[in-house]
């Protein structure tokens, strides 16, 4: 009996390890939807963090328990349904996932209202109120130099309505919304350079 028992576990145990990995792909390729993995930051221990220099948002924080809860038999799982890993994982990705982007969504809605970066879009053409959200925005340079867009989170069906609107704007709003990059990233050079001549340049040995 302990042997059959030992044999249980090793094939639970087995089990757990394909679907959390699956679990971990999964979340990760959602979550890059929204946040670049570059822009993800992994804290190694605690869960209380403090950043007395924001003035976008709060002071201090503290790590969210994001979790979902699933039922498999053991039944299920010597049953030879491979299938059962991925369609196991998925859901309990997309729970975590939804928790998420709720968390994320509010953070984000909550910073701006402090800072009064927003605007009010109500009457305005769909291009116009892109562009405005833009002017808005302090955008920076990218790993090349480049000026980094930003990601939009809208309602679903409304990035169509969006890319359209800016189909049908012309020529003279799209030379506008150029001249609002090229000086958004003439701005955002301005800013790195200012960056860098804060630090001291010592003489090489």
């Amino acid at each position: 009996m302990k042997k059959y028992a030992l044999i249980e576990i090793e094939i639970e145990n087995e089990f757990m390890k394909s679907l959390t990995h699956q679990i971990r792909i999964l979340s990760r390729t959602m979550r890059g939807q929204f946040m670049a993995p570059e822009n993800s930051l992994k804290f190694t221990h605690g869960r209380l963090w403090e950043n007395p220099a924001n003035n976008l948002g709060d002071k201090s924080g503290a790590m969210e328990l994001h979790s979902s809860e699933i039922s498999i038999s053991f039944e299920e799982i010597i049953s030879g349904d491979t299938t059962k890993i991925f369609s196991t994982a998925r859901t309990v990705s997309e729970s975590m996932n939804e928790a998420f982007t709720k968390t994320m969504i509010e953070t984000i809605q909550a910073s701006t209202e402090k800072s009064g970066n927003v605007f009010d879009a109500k009457g305005k053409p769909t291009h116009e109120a892109f562009y405005d959200a833009i002017e808005k925005l302090q955008l920076p340079l990218d790993e090349n130099g480049e000026l980094s867009m930003p990601s939009m989170f809208v309602a679903p069906g409304a990035d169509e309505k969006i890319v359209q609107s800016l189909k049908k704007a012309g020529p003279e709003f799209e030379k506008k919304l150029e001249d609002l990059k090229k000086r958004k990233k003439l701005e955002a050079q301005n800013r790195e350079a200012e960056r860098l001549e804060r630090f001291e340049l010592r003489p090489s040995a």
